[in-house]
This record gives C-alpha cells, structure tokens and sequence, in this order.
C-alpha cells in the first residue's frame, strides 16, 4: 500500500516536472507516455480491487468511457477516424489520467497527513516551475505583447491557476480555524508569485478561471465567517487607502492584469480580442447543422482551424452520435460539480477544495478543447483531490459533507 502510494504521489508531480523547461524540451514525450502507463495499470489493477465499491461518480466516469473506448475501436474498424486528417490518438488519452487519479485515490485512501504534504510539496514544484520558465525564456516582470512561443501557456498556465486558487482557499482557512498563522502568510507569498507567473505567460483561460474562483471565494466566507469578513473588511481599506495615497500602485497593478488579457488584442473586436475563436465557433456551429450526427467523420468538408471548446470541438470531430459518451459525462462532471457546490453554499459551511478545482478545470474548458481533462495531466491533482472528496463522502457513508471540517488545513 505505501508503495503504491508513493508511486502516485510521484506521478502527481511528474505532471509538474516535466513543464520545467530543460525536461520539457528533453523529456516531455517519455514522462507523459510514462504517466499514462503509470496510471493506467494501477487504476486497472485498482479497479478490481473489491473494497471499497466505486462511487457512483466514477461509475458513470468508467462506462462513458468505455463506451467511448468502444465508439473509437468502431471509427478504426470501419475505416472513418482515418478519413479526417485532422484526427489524433490524443482524444483516446484524455481520460486516461483523470480516471486513473480518481480510481487510485477513491481505492487507496491517504490520511490527512498525507494529502496536506503533497498539496504542499505540489504548489512548492508549481511555483517553483513557474519561475524557472519566465527565467529561462526572459520574459521578466513586463507583460510581453507576443506569446512566448516556447511556452506551452495552454499546459502550463492552469497548473499555476490550480496552485493560486489552492493556496488562495488555504489562508482563507487558516483565518477560519485559527490555526498555524505563520503558514498563513507563507501561501500569500505563493499566491502572488504564482498568479504573476499566470499573467506573464498569458494563460488568458486559467487567469480568468482564477480570478473567478477567487471572487466566489472571498464573497463566501465574507457572507459566513466573522474573521474572513473582517480580513476582507481589512484589505478593502487599506487598497483604499493606497489609492487615495499613492494611485499609481493600484492602477500599475490593474493595467499588469489588464494588458495580460488584452495585449496586441484589438479589445472593441470581440473575434480578434477571443484569437479568432468566435470566427471559428461560428464555422464549427454552422459545420454540424448540416452534419450533426457524425460531424467531420463522415464528411469531405473540415472545420477550418480548432474550435477551441471542448463540448464543440468534440461534436464537430465526432458528431453527436460519435461524442455521445464524452458529452454525457462531461454534462454529468457539471451538474455533480454544481450540485454539490450548492449544497455547500446552502449550509454555510467550508467548500470543498477539489469541488473548486474541477471547477476551475471547467471554467478553462469553454476555451480549451482539452479540458476539463488536460493535456499532460496538467489537472492531475484536481482528480486526485475528487477521488479523495468521493472516498470520504460515499465511501464512508458521510454524504452530509457540511458537517465536515476543512480537510486541508
């Protein structure tokens, strides 16, 4: 069992390591077939493994997609994946590590101890990753008006979003139970280091997931905890008093985040300012009313370009025939997400911190045709977490997980 267990744990950060710019450029290729075999054999290996029964969430994640598993053997047999030469093998991996996560950490059940380490050491290599690669490339401290072409902003850029929305959660709980304040300040400093990193790279989709999550975040806990509506309370002010004191800070910090979106971006053409995306949503909307049930399988026509979402992209790839099991579960993902996450708000009590993360990997997902899955495991840890969410809750029978408190703290 310790064995297995340190053999995930190093997959989760295998997942980090090779962003680092010299294993990237080197050693990308080898890691992520390595991950894939890694996750694969031992979720397979997990999966039979009697105790405990799986949760009805991973369930309906393994029929889907071994259905899907199933709907692509079809499309090699009959010969019609080969006919659009813009297919790859890489939508048969998709699933791959975030079924693999969600299995190992439901069937092999880590303590508490254990999962606040690896948070730790993860946002440590994130943050780590994510100075190496604005050293390595000079980006520096500017916002560059080109993207760096060198960064993989689309892997990269969520990994750092999941690590400032995990040290953002920390603090806020940290003030909550009162606990260990020295740490507190500890992940502030993450935090900043990681969201600067975020905006330098330009990871447009993983900023805004990020700043989203933080928004609900800090309107939750003002509205349900005294000390957080105070800290909050607290930081208002003084950015007020920055501003009437010294104006420029605010604004220089403003127009870094601003220029982060918008650089080289033509902001009153909203094609231009979302990379062409609207153009090719529009081309890919218009593609399957005239082929929706196979989309691009059976037709001599192509989409031009990649719709970057990933419902659309899916659809225009396969059909709705053809990406039925991934819509279905993608849906599902949604509506689990978005349920349990009312069921949080309406009790007022602590959120659940993968509940966040999935959700940030759906955020990303409306511009991303990738996610919520990722290339190269970039959501690895979010996964991880769930199946750990979904071990404690249905696993132990504990469903009314408002009574719970914070499990990473």
């Amino acid at each position: 069992m310790k064995i297995i267990k340190k053999i995930i744990f190093f997959a989760l950060l295998l997942t980090v390591i090779q962003q680092y710019p010299y294993v990237r450029e080197n050693y990308y290729s080898q890691i992520r077939t390595l991950l894939y075999l890694i996750l694969g054999i031992f979720s397979f290996i997990g999966i039979f493994i009697s105790k405990p029964k799986l949760a009805l969430f991973i369930k309906v994640f393994f029929i889907c997609t071994f259905l899907w598993y199933l709907l692509m053997g079809i499309f090699y047999v009959t010969g019609l994946f080969f006919e659009n030469p813009y297919n790859t093998n890489k939508d048969i991996l998709e699933p791959v590590i975030p079924l693999g996560l969600l299995v190992l950490a439901y069937k092999f059940n880590f303590r508490h101890n254990e999962v606040k380490k690896i948070i730790i050491i993860y946002i440590i290599f994130v943050t780590i990753m994510g100075i190496t690669n604005i050293l390595y490339y000079g980006i520096g401290l500017e916002i560059p008006k080109l993207y760096v072409e060198n960064i993989p902003k689309n892997q990269i850029g969520p990994i750092l979003s999941i690590s400032s929305i995990i040290c953002f959660y920390l603090f806020l709980n940290k003030l909550i139970i009162k606990k260990h304040l020295g740490t507190f300040y500890i992940y502030i400093i993450i935090f900043i280091i990681d969201i600067i990193c975020l905006a330098l790279i330009r990871n447009r989709s993983g900023l805004l997931a990020t700043f989203i999550i933080i928004l609900f975040l800090s309107a939750f806990y003002y509205s349900y905890n005294k000390r957080t509506k105070q800290f909050i309370t607290s930081a208002l002010l003084v950015i007020f008093i920055i501003l009437l004191v010294k104006p420029y800070i605010p604004k220089s910090i403003f127009s870094f985040f601003y220029n982060s979106f918008t650089a080289n971006y033509d902001i009153s053409n909203l094609d231009n300012l979302s990379a062409g995306r609207i153009k090719i949503y529009e081309n890919a909307i218009n593609f399957l009313s005239n082929n929706i049930f196979l989309g691009e399988l059976n037709s001599s026509e192509y989409v031009p370009g990649i719709a970057h979402n990933y419902l659309l992209n899916k659809a225009v790839k396969y059909g709705l025939m053809g990406s039925f099991p991934l819509i279905f579960l993608y849906l599902y993902i949604v509506i689990f997400i978005f349920n349990t996450l009312l069921k949080q708000i309406k009790f007022g009590r602590i959120i659940e911190l993968s509940i966040l993360l999935i959700w940030q990997a759906i955020i990303i997902s409306f511009f991303e045709y990738s996610y919520p899955y990722s290339p190269g495991g970039s959501q690895a840890i979010s996964w991880f977490l769930l199946g750990q969410y979904l071990s404690r809750t249905f696993c132990q029978e504990k469903e009314s997980s408002n009574e719970r408190v914070c499990f990473i703290s």
